[in-house]
């Protein structure tokens, strides 16, 4: 009789992978690990000039092309949202938890990785999710790589 496990990982859905292409290697590994853990999709990975000028002017985006580090190439930031989207999504003050959960899994993730994640819920890190001025809960971006920081402009090599 065999007591090996039965665990399968869970698979990152297809749609998540196309839009992990062309984000940062160390990055995307980690959003397939939190998929394992806590089913997401990722919207959005890479951003193109025009794409980033759309989100700004729509204010899904507080700054221009090539400020983001969506625009970084490779990408420095990606946004997620729950697998499956949830029936009804954003009526309810629930819907904000997945957001608070996906990123204390997220940042533990990422520092087994000597990287720092800043948060769209958190964007100036001191873990007081109250004073924020811009919630962008999906939002998932490096900040800091082996205690770097990091710019949109100068992303770091990946070999």
């Amino acid at each position: 009789m065999s007591y090996g496990s039965t665990y399968k990982p869970r698979k990152m859905p297809a749609r998540s992978e196309k839009n992990l292409r062309g984000v940062y290697p160390p990055l995307a590994h980690t959003c397939r690990v939190v998929n394992e853990y806590y089913p997401i999709i990722v919207l959005v990975g890479r951003r193109g000039r025009e794409e980033q000028e759309e989100a700004f002017r729509t204010g899904k985006s507080k700054v221009r092309y090539p400020n983001s580090k969506h625009n970084a190439n490779p990408s420095l930031a990606v946004d997620i949202v729950p697998n499956p989207i949830p029936h009804r999504w954003g009526k309810h003050w629930k819907d904000r938890v997945f957001f608070y959960e996906a990123a204390a899994i997220f940042r533990y993730e990422a520092a087994r990785r000597n990287m720092v994640l800043r948060i769209g819920n958190d964007w100036d890190m001191d873990r007081d999710y109250k004073d924020n001025k811009f919630d962008d809960l999906g939002h998932i971006e490096v900040f800091s790589i082996n205690g770097r920081r990091i710019h949109p402009r100068k992303p770091p090599i990946h070999s």
